[in-house]
């Protein structure tokens, strides 16, 4: 028999999960990477496993062995930290408040007038504390949002000097994102722009949003806030936003989960 033509070595898979842990509350978290193991699990041997915890927690470069990168899940935790509140205010309209609030009472409009009065009733103090802790709310998602981006795209960056076709797989609970002109908290268009640097670095991108909206609802600080089906549709639109705009940018796919650990979605990714 003759022989057959040599065998071209191909580069190995490049597998990374990035885990946004600014997003998430332990608890939830915890759920997830119980999720994020089985997933490695089930990825063949030859498959390499890179892994990006952020702000805080192991980052490791990609490797087949994937037990490295299994065990050092069990160090993740949620990190997300809400700014003090004595109100009760849902994102949906911390976005919307807070172009009324940074112009003023002068030109309050119907729905700040609805929430000062829910909120402070008839005490004037109280109303300028409302107004200020809008403002400080907005500025303080903004910072966060902006740090978040930034470490992802250094991510990207990473990613682009590996020869090859990439995978990453990014797990978040979502950040909150003005989805209306002149809203704050404002990103502006850094979601699109690293979305677009993840394209160029030839890398897949499967984002998993694991939207805690109807969860937080019943948190203390949105306890007394106005809810129904309609405002906790936009909440989560709020904070998927950004992500909605990652993914797209960058030709990948957006998995929203609500309910349960995200196992049909890492199924989907398999």
């Amino acid at each position: 028999a003759t022989a057959g033509p040599p065998v071209s070595p191909t580069l190995p898979r490049v597998v990374f999960i990035a885990i946004d842990c600014l997003s998430f509350d332990p608890s939830v978290s915890r759920d997830v990477i119980v999720t994020a193991q089985q997933f490695i699990d089930r990825l063949p041997p030859t498959d390499e496993v890179g892994l990006f915890v952020y702000p805080h927690g192991p980052k490791i470069s990609p490797t087949t062995d994937h037990a490295v990168a299994r065990s050092s899940l069990n160090t993740v935790i949620g990190q997300r930290d809400l700014p003090s509140s004595q109100f009760h205010l849902r994102p949906a309209e911390i976005v919307d408040l807070s172009s009324s609030a940074s112009a003023g009472l002068g030109t309050a409009n119907a729905l700040l007038q609805s929430v000062i009065q829910r909120e402070c009733g008839t005490d004037p103090n109280c109303t300028q504390r409302l107004i200020t802790e809008i403002s400080g709310a907005a500025l303080y998602y903004e910072g966060q949002g902006n740090a978040g981006l930034g470490m992802l795209r250094s991510l990207i960056e990473q990613l682009s000097a590996i020869n090859g076709r990439k995978t990453l797989v990014l797990i978040s609970a979502g950040m909150m994102a003005s989805d209306v002109p002149g809203g704050r908290p404002n990103i502006g268009e850094l979601g699109i722009r690293v979305g677009k640097e993840a394209a160029r670095s030839n890398t897949s991108i499967y984002t998993i949003f694991l939207d805690t909206s109807a969860i937080d609802r019943f948190q203390a600080q949105g306890r007394g806030a106005e809810k129904n089906l309609t405002n906790e549709s936009r909440d989560s639109e709020v904070l998927g936003r950004w992500l909605d705009q990652f993914s797209g940018a960058a030709g990948g796919a957006l998995f929203r989960v609500q309910t349960g650990r995200g196992e049909q979605a890492f199924e989907r990714v398999l």
